[in-house]
């Protein structure tokens, strides 16, 4: 089995779509780790990573999902499939144990989330881009960010974008002669090399925004009231499609605006109203930094939320009145709720992938 014929069955199966027999064929691809090396899909150092997170994040989730605590893993030896732990005081096959525990089915659905974490992690340091294909066009190249950092993507036309965490963007592997389009879901930074007769064009939930070069940065977050687009320098001109045609690229303009360096438009999603507003020179617009202004606090977890693909649990009758005003930079998930819970006077909790919010409302 080939690296993408095994990624297309991981992806299906964690949509739900795969058949019968290509459930066969993904349960005789589990089955053979437990044979000896490898199956050829992996090169010897994706077997080595692959194996590190098995050990790392499968086993103590599914010892601890039958009422089982490891105490300590002295030594993982990912060329032996050995584990030596404090259990017993002696090595156990790992494999034969997963099974004897009775998790063998639970570990495929791990195993698909754990497979594309490794991948990005080896591709990453290996200076490989994080590439998915999506299955229903070999054309087109989806780049998902899963890490919690921004991920650099160049262009074959010599564009960077700068994808943040939690965010997807899709393009056509080859532009078109006339025009150079990709789709946003998320948040990126982008920087456009000039091309005067092949415009940028960037298609995020109902905007349109269409650049010959410059850079600007686009926020379009699937749960979050608005979409924005933010430019540093050159000209962008953004568009809102007429709500009653069903083709997006189709789509007559109901209504077009030009930014220039240090506006912003905001299209807002319940009203579809777009609305052009100046950037305050004091907030520069950058990559690498998160800017709140008498933000609310929903509106703040909501974002961190997003970047750092979490859940937010929180009070909001709380705190839908409060309003804080943070600049946070590269810090951590836990650094920048560390500082807002010293804003509000509050604490709070991680509950698996879930972040549980304790306040009393705003901090007097």
């Amino acid at each position: 089995m080939t690296k993408e014929e095994l990624q297309s069955l991981l992806d299906k199966y964690l949509i739900g779509t795969i058949t019968p027999e290509e459930q066969h064929l993904l349960n005789r691809w589990y089955e053979g780790l437990d044979k000896g090396p490898y199956p050829a899909a992996l090169s010897k150092i994706e077997e080595e990573a692959l194996k590190s997170k098995l050990w790392n994040e499968i086993l103590p989730e599914s010892i601890h999902a039958k009422g089982r605590a490891v105490d300590n893993v002295s030594q993982v030896k990912a060329g032996d499939s050995v584990l030596e732990s404090s259990l017993d005081g002696r090595s156990i096959p790992i494999w034969r144990t997963l099974l004897r525990i009775g998790i063998a089915a639970s570990i495929i659905i791990v195993l698909g989330i754990v497979y594309n974490q490794y991948k990005h992690e080896i591709n990453h340091t290996l200076n490989i881009p994080i590439v998915f294909r999506g299955t229903s066009d070999d054309d087109n190249i989806l780049y998902t960010n899963r890490s919690g950092q921004i991920e650099r993507i160049d262009l074959t036309d010599g564009s960077k974008i700068f994808l943040y965490p939690g965010s997807w963007l899709k393009y056509n592997r080859q532009f078109t002669s006339k025009k150079r389009e990709v789709q946003l879901s998320g948040e990126a930074f982008f920087k456009i090399q000039h091309e005067s007769d092949r415009p940028f064009i960037v298609l995020a939930d109902k905007t349109i925004t269409t650049v010959l070069g410059t850079s600007f940065i686009i926020k379009a977050y699937p749960n979050a009231k608005s979409v924005v687009v933010a430019v540093k320098t050159g000209k962008v001109s953004v568009q809102v499609p007429d709500s009653s045609q069903s083709n997006q690229n189709e789509a007559i303009p109901a209504e077009v605006m030009t930014l220039n360096p240090q506006q912003q438009a905001v299209y807002l999603r319940d009203t579809q109203m777009l609305t052009k507003e100046n950037v305050l020179s004091s907030k520069p617009i950058v990559a690498s930094q998160l800017v709140f202004e008498e933000k609310t606090v929903p509106e703040v977890l909501t974002a961190l939320g997003n970047i750092h693909n979490v859940g937010m649990i929180y009070d909001m009758e709380h705190l839908k009145e409060c309003t804080v005003t943070v600049t946070f930079y590269n810090e951590t998930l836990e650094q920048k709720l560390d500082l807002l819970c010293k804003i509000l006077g509050a604490t709070y909790e991680r509950v698996d992938n879930q972040i549980i919010l304790f306040s009393k409302g705003c901090h007097k």
